[in-house]
């Protein structure tokens, strides 16, 4: 028989009825809540990460289409997971820097374009 704060979360988080409840074990209980958490949790994104910087909106948006159907993931700053920062006419001079100092690698729009369709950087 479970406690009566377990029952209580039980009955809150699950379709389980209050007999299937009463005939469970504590051990069984926090079992089935955890595995609930667990499977509730957001799956880890490790595709690689992109910014993009210096576009017009327009381009920005359409260059972040390409990049997604593409398997990269767009983000809007230079974290520790960058692996490429693509840069237009009037990059974010703050943004070099920070990628520069990260080892992140810098594109220009072709350069994506040729990753994408080769998988090789262009130098």
């Amino acid at each position: 028989m479970v406690s009566d704060r377990l029952a209580s979360i039980l009955r809150e988080s699950t379709r389980l009825t209050a007999e299937e409840i009463s005939n469970l074990s504590e051990a069984e209980g926090w079992r089935i809540v955890y595995q609930g958490a667990e499977a509730k949790r957001k799956p880890r994104d490790d595709r690689p990460q992109i910014c993009l910087t210096g576009f017009t909106l327009e381009e920005r948006e359409s260059l972040a289409r390409f990049a997604a159907d593409a398997g990269l993931k767009v983000v809007t700053g230079v974290t520790a997971k960058l692996a490429y920062l693509c840069i237009g006419a009037e990059p974010g001079p703050a943004k070099l820097v920070k990628a520069a100092a990260q080892g992140v690698t810098v594109l220009d729009e072709s350069a994506l374009r040729h990753l994408v369709a080769t998988g090789e950087i262009q130098r």
